[in-house]
Formats: C-alpha cells, sequence, structure tokens
C-alpha cells in the first residue's frame, strides 16, 4: 500500500483485519476517512453531519483496548461506519432529510445501531436523504442533492443515495441504509455499488409505526456482497419488539442451483431503450457462467395497484399529522407521497392485503423451481438532478412518479430477499445493476452468487472522480 488512503477501498474484512493486528490504529483509519470526507463532500453531499471529535475519541478508546488484548474478537472492531440519516442515533442529530426535525437529537439508537456499537464499530456520520426517505432525488432543504459518483450532474438514487454515494466514493467502507420500494437497490445500482435488502427482521426494526408491517427494512450499501453479508450477520439476530426477527437460521445451497430471469415479468412495467440493450449483454454473459438459466417468472398479475395500495395508506397513517401541521415546510413529493393515501377505502385496503397474500403464494410457488430469479435493478438509467421525478419511460407516460421503481417494490411486496450487484456493462460511463432475489432467509445464498459473479465481471470498479 502506497499510503493509508489505499486502505480505504479496502474490504471491510481486510480493513477490520489491519485494525486487529495492529497494522493500522482504528484513530488512523477514522481520521483517513474523515480527512476524506472533508475533501470530497463539499462537492458530492454524503454526508448531512459529522462528528470529528467524538469519532476520533471512540477511535482512540478502542485502540487503547487493542493495545491490552481486549476486545480483539469484535466483528466490527474499530471501523467506522456511516448511518442514513433516517435511522436513529443517540445523542448524534437525526433529521430524516427534514428541516422539521433539523436540530432533533434521539434519545436512544435504533437497535442496528446500537449492535454496530456493541460489536465494535463507529459512527462515522449520517448520509444524506430525501425527505422522510421519499423522493426520486437524494435531496433535501438541509443540504441539497447528492451527486451521482460517475457523473455529477445526475442523481445517486433515492433514497439511500447518500450512503451509496458515500460507499462509492470512498468514504465510509459500508454504510447502513433503508429499503421500502427500492431505496437500497436503486442507489446502489445508479452509483455502481452492491445493495443489499435482507429479508424483513434480520435487522430488527423497533421504530416501524406498525410492527407487523413488512415493506420497509433496513438495508447495506457495500462494495462487494461478502461485505454486506458480513455486515448483515454482525447486527442481525432476535429482538423482543420485532415479531419478524425471530428467525435466525441461514440456510444455502451450493450445489444445481437453478435460476430464472426476466425482464419486466412478461410486460408489467416499462424500461428504457437503453436499460434494455444492457440487459441484453448481461444475460448473454450469464449464459455462459451459470447454467441452467431459463426466462421464466412468477405471476405479479396486480402487484403493482396492490404496492401502490398498501404503501400509500401506510404512509398517510404514519405521516397524516405532519401533512396537517407543517404542510408549508415539506417538499412537495414528500406530501403527494403521503395524500395518496388519504383516500383509500377499507375495501381496497382489504383487496390489496388479499392479493399481497396471492402475489406472495405466487412467488413462493416459483421458488420452489427455481434458486435465483435475475431482474434488472433500475427500469432507466441515474438522470438528471433537476429532473425530480421519472415521467416517462420507453417514451411512455408514467402512471405516478414512483413507476420507475416497479422493478424493486415488486420485489418489496413479497418480503424476499434481494441484491444489486453492478454488471461488467455501462452506458456512457453509467453503471447498471442487477438483482438477484432468492427466498426468505437466503442471504448466504445471494452472497454465494454474488461471489461467484463477481469473479465474471460483476463486480464494484472505482469511479474516477476529480
Amino acid at each position: 500500500m502506497s499510503s493509508l488512503r489505499d486502505v480505504l477501498y479496502l474490504t471491510l474484512r481486510q480493513q477490520i483485519a489491519l485494525v486487529k493486528n495492529k497494522s493500522i490504529s482504528s484513530f488512523e483509519l477514522c481520521k483517513a476517512y474523515l480527512d476524506k470526507i472533508h475533501t470530497i463532500n463539499k462537492q458530492y453531499n454524503c454526508f448531512i453531519s459529522i462528528d470529528d471529535k467524538a469519532v476520533l475519541k471512540q477511535a482512540r478508546f478502542i485502540d487503547r483496548k487493542i493495545v491490552n488484548n481486549n476486545l480483539t474478537k469484535l466483528p466490527l472492531l474499530g471501523i467506522p461506519i456511516s448511518i442514513k440519516d433516517t435511522i436513529h442515533t443517540k445523542d448524534i442529530p437525526t433529521t430524516f432529510g427534514s428541516i422539521i426535525y433539523k436540530n432533533f437529537i434521539p434519545k436512544e439508537d435504533a437497535v442496528s445501531v446500537y449492535r454496530i456499537k456493541k460489536k465494535g464499530g463507529i459512527i462515522l456520520g449520517k448520509t444524506n436523504t430525501p425527505e422522510f426517505a421519499f423522493g426520486a432525488v437524494c435531496e433535501n432543504k438541509i443540504l441539497g442533492a447528492t451527486l451521482n459518483p460517475w457523473d455529477s450532474h445526475l442523481s445517486s438514487g433515492g433514497s439511500s443515495g447518500g450512503s451509496a454515494a458515500a460507499v462509492t466514493l470512498g468514504v465510509s467502507p459500508v454504510s447502513l441504509g433503508t429499503d421500502y420500494g427500492g431505496s437500497v437497490r436503486t442507489p446502489a445500482a445508479f452509483c455502481g455499488c452492491v445493495g443489499l435488502r435482507p429479508t424483513p427482521g434480520r435487522i430488527p426494526n423497533i421504530h416501524k409505526y406498525n410492527a407487523w408491517k413488512w415493506l420497509s427494512t433496513e438495508g447495506i450499501l457495500a462494495r462487494n456482497a461478502k461485505d454486506a453479508f458480513y455486515f448483515l450477520q454482525s447486527i442481525s439476530g432476535s429482538h423482543i419488539s420485532d415479531p419478524f426477527s425471530h428467525f435466525d437460521l441461514w440456510p444455502s445451497k451450493t450445489k444445481n442451483i437453478k435460476y430464472a430471469y426476466t425482464l419486466n415479468f412478461n410486460g408489467a412495467y416499462q424500461v428504457d431503450p437503453e436499460i434494455k440493450k444492457l440487459w441484453n449483454k448481461t444475460i448473454s454473459i450469464l449464459k455462459k457462467n451459470i447454467s441452467p438459466l431459463s426466462q421464466a417468472q412468477p405471476d405479479v398479475s396486480e402487484a403493482d395497484r396492490t404496492f401502490k395500495t398498501l404503501r400509500s395508506f401506510n404512509a398517510w397513517m404514519h405521516y397524516q399529522e405532519f401533512i396537517k401541521k407543517y404542510k408549508k415546510n415539506l417538499t412537495k413529493s414528500f406530501c403527494w407521497n403521503v395524500e395518496q393515501g388519504k383516500k383509500i377505502t377499507s375495501l381496497q385496503l382489504k383487496t390489496a392485503e388479499s392479493n399481497q397474500h396471492q402475489i406472495f403464494k405466487n412467488f413462493a410457488h416459483f421458488f420452489q423451481e427455481y434458486d435465483i430469479l435475475i431482474i434488472p435493478s433500475t427500469s432507466v438509467l441515474p438522470f438528471s438532478n433537476d429532473q425530480k421525478n421519472v415521467t416517462k419511460i420507453n417514451g411512455v407516460k408514467t402512471n405516478s412518479i414512483i413507476d420507475y421503481l416497479a422493478c424493486t417494490y415488486f420485489i418489496s411486496l413479497v418480503g424476499f430477499p434481494c441484491v444489486s450487484i453492478p454488471t461488467p456493462f455501462k452506458f456512457n460511463n453509467l453503471p447498471f445493476g442487477i438483482q438477484l432475489v432468492a427466498k426468505p432467509y437466503h442471504e448466504k445464498l445471494l452472497m454465494e452468487v454474488s461471489n461467484n459473479l463477481e469473479r465474471h465481471g460483476f463486480k464494484f470498479c472505482q469511479p474516477q472522480i476529480d
């Protein structure tokens, strides 16, 4: 290594090993990250808040413990990790990307953050997000827009764009984000990194408005699938307040894996021509390296209407008081998203819940025959930050501003784990990602398949920045 700065693009596991064997100190590692953050954050807007003194104080504490040969078994020992600014962090501002919460400091950590600290990790800072994680562009009135590392005129993706850009730019080894309709996977694809949406409950969440709703889950941004899986295992596990967290097995399969692929679930949504071209190239290379690979998909009839109904209803139930009290201070995108649920009837809600169950069964039956389903991570390429919303796909006017996320929210609807990984192909130097979907709790299989594909070019590439 020519310099300490070269360490920043090593894998998470390599960095942990360096700290544990005292090749570098946690203080040196954190200082290198902070120095780089302060160099590029004004340009890219990855972080909303950073507290250098708190980070370095904790790093010194970790280093003293390491010198005394304590804590060396902790899986995240001395590693700085960034957190999306919609996730509660005790004594650290959590703004949710809204000026309403600009000075809000939680009194307790989210379960995931608490576990990061207990496992030896250090909270590096809070990454940018659109207001309350609603928005196609990762921007808010506090910080502005997070820029795409491959083209600073373009979006880094909503809503975990700050986390995805931070990982891609080498200012965070991994980052904790959230994914509702694609908020980890879309930024991962736009920025060219890995985005893991685990089975709901793998990362317990006690701050949901309804513990029985699985559409949203925390997720992970990383530069390779092994790091994402390692991080997931470090913070997963049962929690009394999350009913989905109590299954803690990690089934896998290494032989006779059967793969299926679909561009758009037999025409269930539109994709831009550039995406289709990249997809065709991707399938060609996949056919040479994995088999059997069949063109097939589960039945997703009513999935679009069902997701939109449930999402809108949940948003209205959670945020209606914000709209009533603070609408003048809220973004149009956030208000639009929430107000879609205002007129949902009880019959529409009951029908959506019934359809969700049927679509889940369709997926469950499909995955009795197949182990991995491969689909594009996005229906469009990264678009301008000035565009705000996607109103046309493949020249066809969209029915709503979230239609471009259908390829990700179909998977959110059924709660199956999935990971977005970069492909070897780009369009005008912009990355393209694919999703691998597996049965619930089969994140280990996703990691193994992703790791195999990495050897065939499906891997992170470092962008060249000024």
